[in-house]
């Protein structure tokens, strides 16, 4: 029993371990996004975008794909309460949602509709709400072979004379899935793939996270079968040597009253032959048999007639 509960809680322990390891995504309905990732998965709480070579998470937690789309995306949070979720069209609480950029009314880079709005959202302002930070940043680039989002540079240096907005962003994400899907061999790293330098340290983490969780398991599960496996077989010895036991006493028993048994059945004795002795009587002949059984012959009643003289 000791065994059994020891064995559970380790499988709860290995199983809050593993499933820290590997966050989920949600909708604002709280339904689980399966096909998004979190941006940062070393953070608390992060945006989360879908899985796709040239797939780029913003630092203004909005997805960047590679035809230029501004998406929202889903949050780890399943309440969406964090800050870090990008709480933008919240009536597409089913799926993430496009967003349509006004920079061309509004002649800046934070101004943007939901697709669902009416047409004229950009120009009369209604419905009309800010993305910030201005001029956003790359954040995080999806890992192929990681399977895995990995945060680049969080800060540009001070000295740099440009910082990269919203455009270089997208044209970054391009050129990246380009390159990923040309290059046959990895090239060492640039100053345009930040990525390359931390995103081996990061896949060998999770492999190696997931195969401590795996092996764990395992170890834990065959551990659990071997105990219920010698449980069981103690169980039937010990029944197997009750009814032994018990086989055993009946036999005692079986032998102890066929010895006291005043009524037991006795083999007879061998059969003799027996020998008749007649006796004679008057008017029968009577024979006596060994065993004491009479046998009676009985005499004719008429009598001979009487010889008479004279007669021929």
């Amino acid at each position: 029993m000791r065994g059994a509960k020891a064995s559970s809680l380790l499988l709860l322990l290995i199983s809050a371990v593993c499933f820290a390891a590997d966050k989920k995504c949600y909708f604002p309905s709280g339904l689980e996004a399966k096909d998004d990732y979190p941006c940062d998965p070393d953070a608390e709480d992060s945006a989360c975008c879908g899985r796709g070579p040239g797939v780029a998470c913003s630092t203004n937690k909005l997805c960047v794909t590679t035809d230029g789309s501004s998406i929202r995306g889903s949050c780890t949070d399943k309440n969406w309460d964090s800050p870090e979720c990008p709480k933008f069209c919240m009536g597409a609480i089913y799926g993430g949602h496009d967003l349509i950029s006004c920079s061309n009314v509004t002649k800046t880079d934070t101004s943007y509709c939901c697709d669902r709005a009416r047409g004229f959202c950009c120009d009369d302002g209604v419905g009309r709400f800010e993305v910030l930070p201005p001029r956003p940043q790359l954040w995080a680039l999806w890992d192929v072979e990681a399977t895995a989002y990995v945060v680049v540079e969080r800060e540009r240096s001070s000295s740099s004379s440009s910082t990269p907005d919203t455009t270089t962003a997208k044209q970054t994400a391009i050129e990246t899935e380009t390159e990923t899907k040309t290059k046959t061999t990895r090239a060492p790293p640039t100053e345009t793939e930040p990525a390359s330098s931390s995103s081996l340290p990061l896949a060998a983490l999770i492999g190696i996270i997931v195969g401590v969780c795996v092996l764990v398991i395992a170890i834990a599960v065959i551990a659990f079968l071997w105990f219920k496996l010698r449980k069981k077989e103690a169980l039937l010895a010990e029944v197997a040597e009750k009814d032994e036991q018990q086989q055993q006493q009946q036999q005692k028993l079986a032998g102890d009253w066929s010895e006291d048994d005043p009524y037991k059945i006795v083999a007879p004795a061998p059969a003799y032959p027996y020998q008749v002795y007649p006796v004679e009587v008057h008017g029968n002949s009577v024979v006596t048999e060994a065993h004491g059984r009479p046998i009676m012959f009985e005499l004719p009643a008429t009598p001979a007639p009487p010889k008479r003289e004279g007669w021929v």
